[in-house]
């Protein structure tokens, strides 16, 4: 009789133990983003409607551009970080692997093949001498919410973000190499340009930069300057993680800003491209014309380069 109390006491204890597991299970599959509560179905996010994938892709990476801005974009790693603690993994988070294992791959002979297999939900267009791994999501936020295969469910139906078929794409994205002048430095040279700079090699890496003067979210006039690079292996040329500073110099008339001070320097780690983000004051009564003459610094860990971008443009361009 006491055998048989304790064996329902134990299985009573077990179901117990049992049914609070299926619960800490079932809670986990709901994750609170941007406030709204959505579920990961096996490894997938499921949105109840393309506007809520939307609104809350757009909530993953904040941006405010005024003097005390930080010369970056910002990712919400409140939000991301709570996508990774309920056990979930997007195809961004694959992208950032890879480029964490391209030295390791791509320095060996047949590490590519085997990089390729490994990352097979990734984007490799193979044109030319570029081997670089590319998210086949143009969006990046969007990325960040797609499960590994690139999808998400909206209204219960599997629907792929993938977007990236052909290396047209990635050209129109400015996401490749360029095909404009090439040039050749030494460490610890410095390079110039005006509102752009060509690719420059230094041994086996070389950097090139952009610019872009713009309205962000219609409001704050801003100033974006890419710097983009890549490394060469022994079968081409591929994205990396690099180091680059950067910081506003000189400048006259109406000057950007970034950090406390116009002269912050903010640093940046990670895969090409690096985005600095600077704003230009936002003066009431002033004319649709707002000249720009100022001077970004920026150091490139890959190639030991100096590179001096003066961006500088008559008047505002939409």
């Amino acid at each position: 009789m006491s055998a048989c109390v304790m064996a329902c006491i134990l299985a009573s204890c077990n179901n117990e133990d049992a049914t609070s597991v299926l619960e800490q299970q079932e809670s986990l599959k709901t994750i609170n983003l941007a406030g709204k509560e959505i579920k990961n179905v096996n490894g997938t996010l499921s949105f109840e409607s393309e506007g809520d994938l939307k609104e809350i892709a757009e909530n993953l990476i904040s941006f405010v551009p005024t003097k005390s801005m930080d010369g970056a974009l910002t990712v919400n790693y409140a939000q991301v970080e709570e996508l990774r603690e309920n056990g979930f993994t997007s195809l961004y988070d694959v992208f950032v692997n890879a480029i964490n294992d391209v030295d390791s791959y791509y320095s060996r002979i047949g590490g590519y093949e085997e990089f390729k297999t490994k990352y097979s939900s990734l984007f490799f267009p193979e044109v030319g001498d570029d081997i670089s791994p590319y998210l086949p999501i143009s969006d990046k936020q969007l990325a960040m919410l797609a499960d590994t295969k690139g999808e998400v469910l909206i209204a219960n139906q599997k629907v792929s973000l993938k977007d990236i078929t052909t290396y047209e794409q990635l050209v129109d994205l400015g996401q490749t190499l360029p095909d404009g002048i090439s040039l050749t430095a030494e460490r610890g040279d410095v390079v110039t340009g005006t509102n752009e700079i060509s690719e420059t090699r230094v041994g086996d890496n070389k950097v090139w930069v952009k610019t872009h003067y713009k309205k962000k979210d219609g409001s704050i006039p801003v100033m974006q300057v890419e710097v983009c690079f890549r490394k060469k292996y022994w079968l081409g040329w591929s994205n990396h993680n690099s180091n680059t500073t950067a910081k506003l110099g000189f400048g006259s008339g109406l000057q950007m800003y970034a950090g406390k001070d116009h002269e912050s320097a903010v640093a940046i780690h990670g895969f090409s491209s690096h985005d600095y983000y600077y704003a230009i004051p936002n003066m009431v009564g002033i004319p649709s014309t707002i000249p720009v003459n100022q001077e970004v610094i920026i150091d490139h860990g890959g190639t030991g380069l100096t590179l001096k971008l003066q961006c500088k443009y008559d008047s505002y361009m939409p």
